[in-house]
This record gives C-alpha cells, structure tokens and sequence, in this order.
C-alpha cells in the first residue's frame, strides 16, 4: 500500500486507532492486561487512547522504541523475505518518518 492511501489513508488509520482502542478497553474491563503495538506517531493517536481508557482501571504506559535506520532497513526487508504479513515498505517508513 502507498503511503496516506489504501490501509494507510488517514481515514484508515482513524478507524483502526479506535477499534484498536475499543478493544483495548473491552479486555482491560474483562481484567486483561493488553500490549497494544503501533507508532502513535501523532498526538491524536494517543488522546485517542487516553480519552476511550479514562473511566478503566488501565495505567497507560508509553514507551518509545528507537532503532538506527539502517537496522529497521534490515528488519524490512528480511521479514520481506520471510513473507511475513507485514506490508511495511522502506519507502513507507521513511515518509512516515519526514511527517
């Protein structure tokens, strides 16, 4: 998929923020304890978040994982290789990066 279009248009990307904050906050009332893994790039994403969680016992923890982009190119293409199902493309990550 092409950056900002398909998956990656920011409608998507608002859709998939609140089912993935919807469901996070289904299984934090059934007692779950929940890992959600995306970029939370924009401040949006994690308001978001804040804002479905804040009547739930959850304590959000953020954290922020770097990685030179020579060893994410590398990750890239060997799960390219691997025939993951990740769609991510260096070209993406790295527009993603500019914005």
């Amino acid at each position: 998929a092409e950056y900002e279009k398909g998956i990656y248009s920011p409608e998507h990307t608002k859709n998939t923020y609140q089912e993935m904050a919807n469901r996070a906050k289904e299984a934090i009332k059934a007692g779950v304890d929940v890992i959600v893994d995306a970029t939370f790039k924009n401040s949006w994403q994690r308001e978001l978040f804040l804002e479905v969680l804040k009547n739930t016992k959850a304590e959000p923890i953020w954290i922020w994982c770097q990685a030179p982009d020579s060893l994410i190119k590398e990750r890239m293409e060997k799960r390219k290789l691997e025939g993951t199902s990740s769609d991510a493309l260096w070209e993406i990550y790295l527009k993603q990066k500019k914005n």
